[in-house]
């Protein structure tokens, strides 16, 4: 029994030590489930659509919603919405007042998680053209994921479509094609007598969300059409050279929707690869 009373004093004691070291520690870690708040978190959250707030307990919530509802504190920093289910707290503040904030939130304990609100998109909901409901390719290698992660949709990319040329008048295509060349006659010329290049060029970078035709893959970036043939033939010399012509005028990527039914030999392949400037 004697040593039971020990035992627990002595724990009690610790118990003691361990609240007096908490209490001496900077606000920044605070208690031992806190997190580190960082000033920078705090401005990028005031400067958009406000920072969440989670907490470890209701009991924790609670007290950090009479804090944050203070007059005085309030007037730099507002409750938008509260989600007590989840313990959970959106607040709303001046991001010129950010280092302010910073301290009031360091102040708060029971803090678990602080994050900007940031705004998520629908997958495809820039998409408005009227076929994509056929482009069954594009869910298919998972393209709607790639335009939610970001509105940039092959901005400042441009793309070389080694082909039959582009009709730059396209509905769906102007104001993405730049100037291209035909390597056929040396000339500007690339007129596409055919359509498959403007097909292709459609694919990879038709205008996204103008109410017209098709969703490009990249639907912001820009088609450089080089020409190297007016039929369903190209040479194994000119496509190379059409390829080596793309590189030069800037393509990051190049297209090439030609092939042969038969295995090219590796050293064609080779060539065909290395058209680029040695780039693979």
């Amino acid at each position: 029994m004697a040593a039971a009373k020990w035992a627990n004093r002595a724990l009690e004691k610790l118990r003691q030590r361990v609240r007096k070291h908490q209490a001496s520690l900077s606000n920044v870690t605070r208690d031992a489930v806190g997190v580190d708040v960082a000033e920078a978190t705090v401005r990028e959250g005031l400067s958009g659509h406000g920072l969440i707030l989670r907490f470890r307990s209701p009991s924790a919530y609670a007290k950090a919603r009479r804090a944050l509802l203070d007059p005085d504190v309030s007037r730099l920093v507002r409750i938008d919405r509260e989600v007590p289910e989840l313990q959970m707290l959106v607040v709303e503040g001046d991001s010129e007042r950010a280092r302010e904030i910073t301290g009031i939130i360091r102040s708060i304990h029971g803090l678990t998680a602080i994050v900007p609100n940031l705004v998520m998109r629908l997958q495809g909901s820039l998409v408005n053209d009227p076929r994509y409901i056929h482009q069954w390719y594009l869910p298919a290698v998972k393209i709607p994921g790639a335009w939610s992660l970001g509105p940039r949709m092959g901005e400042g990319v441009v793309i070389g479509i080694v082909d039959t040329g582009v009709d730059r008048a396209h509905e769906d295509l102007a104001g993405n094609v730049r100037p291209g060349y035909d390597v056929l006659s040396g000339s500007q010329d690339t007129t596409d007598f055919d359509g498959h290049g403007t097909m292709v060029a459609g694919i990879a970078a038709a205008v996204t969300g103008n109410s017209r035709g098709i969703a490009g893959v990249a639907g912001r970036a820009s088609v450089l059409p080089i020409r190297v043939t007016k039929t369903d033939a190209i040479e194994v010399a000119t496509g190379i050279a059409g390829i080596l012509e793309a590189a030069k005028r800037g393509a990051r990527v190049i297209n090439l929707s030609w092939g042969s039914s038969d295995p090219l030999p590796e050293d064609i392949e080779y060539l065909c690869c290395s058209g680029g400037g040695g780039r693979q």
